[in-house]
């Protein structure tokens, strides 16, 4: 399972879950490649339990790395990694995607305006809605 998680937003700042769902729903990015938190069959997720809203990716990883290691992007839209996968103390496994998403993910208990948020864009985009439970 690869999992684009949408945890870089707060309530109080211009990026809100409503542009970062609308930023990587849209098609613009369809040429990019995201990095992204891949969780082997019978994993768990090792990102923040803080976390609770990300987008399943539809389709194979491009590349898997053991660890997170701190993707950024080349001045051509590239992605490149900054660190060393046998480096990082991360337990966080990433791999590179192309941003085609099946499903909205919710983990744990979430408020209503970001659930009111989710069921939009799942309308919007024909996306089902799963609700990641323990």
């Amino acid at each position: 399972m690869i999992i684009r998680w949408l945890g870089a937003f707060r309530k109080n700042n211009s990026v809100s879950l409503h542009s970062s769902m609308e930023y990587e729903l849209s098609g613009a990015l369809d040429r990019c490649t995201m990095a992204a938190e891949y969780i082997p069959q019978g994993g768990k997720s090792a990102m923040r339990k803080n976390v609770k809203v990300g987008l399943l990716v539809a389709g194979k990883p491009i590349k898997v790395f053991k660890t997170d290691v701190w993707s950024e992007y080349l001045p051509d839209g590239r992605l490149k990694q900054t660190q060393s996968e046998f480096v990082s103390e991360s337990s966080h496994q990433e791999a590179w995607v192309k941003p085609r998403y099946k499903a909205i993910i919710v983990r744990g208990i979430v408020k209503q305006n970001t659930l009111r948020t989710v069921e939009y864009f799942a309308k919007k985009y024909s996306l089902e809605v799963i609700k990641w439970t323990k």
